[in-house]
C-alpha cells in the first residue's frame, strides 16, 4: 500500500483532527507490513511539521523516517539515462498527471506510486485522486470497512 502525506501528518502533528482516531486505528491494523510513500511526500510532511515543529526535531523525522523498518520511501524511477534525459521525462511524467487536473505536489505523488504500480493508495484526499489515476484509491476509513 501507498500511503499519501495527509495520513502521516494527522499520525505525527495532528492529534486533535477528528480523524485522529480513525488514522490511528489504521496505522494499528497496517503495522506490521511495509508501507511505501515517496520522498515527496516526506518532503510535504516535514514541510508541514516546520510549522508546529523546532528545526531540529524536523531533522530528526526525516531521517527517522528513512530508517523505519515498516517503511520503504520510494524515489523517480526511470532507466540510467543522462540528467538532461531523466528531468525532461520526469517533468513530462508530472506534467501529464498535472492534465489530468491533478496538483502539481499531487502529481508528483502519483507519479511515483504509478511508476510503482502500488495499490491501493491510502489518502485523506480522496477527491484529489480518485478517477484521476487507475489506482485504487481509499482514505484509512474505507480501508478499516
Amino acid at each position: 500500500m501507498f500511503i499519501d502525506s495527509d495520513v502521516y501528518i494527522i499520525e505525527f502533528f495532528a492529534h486533535k483532527d477528528p480523524r485522529f482516531e480513525t488514522n490511528k486505528r489504521f496505522f494499528e491494523k497496517v503495522e506490521s507490513g511495509i508501507k511505501y510513500t515517496s520522498i515527496f511526500n516526506i518532503l510535504e510532511i516535514c514541510g508541514v511539521g516546520i510549522f508546529s515543529a523546532e528545526k531540529k526535531k524536523i531533522e530528526r523525522l526525516f531521517r527517522t523516517l528513512h530508517e523505519r523498518e515498516d517503511m520503504e520511501i520510494l524515489y523517480p524511477k526511470d532507466n540510467p539515462v543522462s540528467v538532461e534525459t531523466f528531468i525532461t521525462n520526469f517533468i513530462t511524467q508530472v506534467f501529464e498527471r498535472i492534465l489530468r487536473k491533478i496538483h502539481f505536489s499531487d502529481a508528483l505523488i502519483i507519479n511515483i506510486a504509478e511508476k510503482y504500480s502500488i495499490s491501493p493508495f491510502i489518502t485523506w484526499n480522496k477527491k484529489h485522486f480518485e478517477g484521476k489515476t487507475e489506482l485504487k484509491v481509499v482514505t484509512p476509513a474505507e480501508f478499516l470497512a
